[in-house]
């Protein structure tokens, strides 16, 4: 037993000044710098990606994009429900991110009910914090024609949006 007393002692001594810490508190001056520091846009909707593939046909090869939730615009290749030969295109500024989340939300995603596919497909998927909203459709993704009346706008948004991007990295390409 009085071989554990200095270590009991040691901790009471820990617990008792760890204590006193004002941890929580910060003075007016750190909160005054707190609020000089660069602006962030709070998003007003959950960790949300939105993906926008097409593929299939012959070879059965798959390529898109996404947008991930901190706002970095991916595209990749390869075989379907996989994705291979990633590249980050572009990150998108706070305010067009938060814009196009606003935007993809108003269309009302989840309502939007629609499993078509065909030699070539389109999908769109939007996966909203624990939820998967997967909208297709038969052919390519750039075809505006093919879209179906019910995803046109939604896939508008999007579409428009990974076209606006501008490359992560100018002049290497």
């Amino acid at each position: 037993m009085i071989k554990f007393l200095p270590y009991l002692a040691a901790a009471v001594v820990l617990l008792i000044s760890s204590g006193c810490c004002p941890c929580d508190r910060t003075s007016s001056a750190e909160n005054a710098h707190a609020d000089s520091a660069a602006p962030t846009i709070p998003l007003s909707h959950p960790p949300t990606e939105i993906a926008l593939s097409s593929g299939g046909g012959f070879s059965g090869y798959v390529s898109g994009e996404a947008i991930t939730p901190d706002g970095f615009v991916i595209s990749w290749h390869g075989r379907p429900g996989t994705r291979e030969n990633l590249d980050t295109l572009a990150h998108m500024d706070g305010k067009q991110h938060a814009q196009l989340l606003d935007d993809v939300y108003a269309q009302d995603p989840a309502g939007i009910r629609l499993q078509e596919t065909g030699n070539m497909t389109t999908a769109l998927i939007i996966t909203s914090g624990d939820e998967v909203w997967t909208i297709t459709w038969s052919g390519q993704r750039s075809n505006e024609e093919a879209v179906p009346f019910a995803a046109r706008k939604l896939r508008d948004i999007v579409w428009n949006a990974l076209q606006s991007i501008t490359p992560a990295n100018p002049g290497t390409e």
